[in-house]
């Protein structure tokens, strides 16, 4: 990601994770998305949303205090 970090604030770019369902791995993608912003560069989550009794939503919790319950109506 730092070698493209460049092009990608350059261009307005950003970085996406998708799935599968990336909520299922909340660690990974919260240490993915913020090394991503300390470089600056724009995240954001592709999400179905339908996690079951594995649903978290630590990541959004962790970067955006609020996000959860404005997103997707749950804490």
């Amino acid at each position: 990601m730092r070698r493209y970090s460049h092009v990608l604030n350059a261009s307005g770019g950003g970085l996406t994770i998708s799935g599968g369902e990336p909520l299922l791995q909340p660690d990974f993608v919260a240490r993915i998305f913020r090394g991503a912003k300390e470089m600056g560069i724009h995240t954001a989550l592709d999400t179905s949303g339908f996690l079951g009794a594995r649903a978290s939503n630590e990541p959004a919790r962790r970067h955006r205090p609020g996000a959860a319950r404005r997103e997707v109506g749950r804490p």
